[in-house]
């Protein structure tokens, strides 16, 4: 995704103007959950990419699979919006694995630093993108109902 102002928004179009707009919001709820899952799964594959130790600026290297089964999407209550992210387990623990990933760490060790890798979640997510917005056009589009607009006489 390109930085732009008009990235987030969603594009619909009415035939008729003289409507009001009544919405039916299973069909979009649907499409957001499908789009999340597809990006956790994008993410998940990068993360699956290497089994070998990973390189400062690389992906995480998969070892034990921890990161990978944590890597999942969440729906918020409402349906409308949804969180690609690796949420904590019991396999990831305490400290927080995933944050030294993508911030890095310095240890007190000789030699105990640990380099950034690449934001996996955000390159899943900028190589779905365009697949995202034409399908929550689409979505949209069919969740729109135009009604009569009906004006009360006096």
């Amino acid at each position: 995704m390109t930085k732009n102002s008009r990235d987030g928004l969603v594009n619909a179009s009415i035939q008729n103007p003289w409507t009001y707009i009544d919405i039916d919001p299973r069909g979009f709820k649907r499409a957001i959950r499908r789009k999340a899952k597809d990006v956790a799964k994008a993410a998940r594959r990068l993360v699956n990419q290497r089994r070998a130790t990973s390189s400062a600026g690389d992906f995480p290297a998969r070892k034990t699979g921890a990161l990978f089964r944590a890597i999942r999407e969440r729906v918020s209550r409402s349906g409308m919006n949804a969180s690609v992210a690796p949420f904590r387990n019991s396999e990831l623990g305490d400290p927080y694995y995933p944050g030294f990933l993508l911030y890095g760490a310095k240890g007190r060790s000789p030699g105990g630093t640990l380099r950034t890798r690449a934001n996996y979640v955000y390159k899943a997510l900028n190589s779905e993108a365009p697949d995202i917005r034409r399908d929550l056009e689409e979505a949209l589009q069919d969740a729109l109902r135009p009604r009569p607009l009906r004006i009360k006489k006096r």
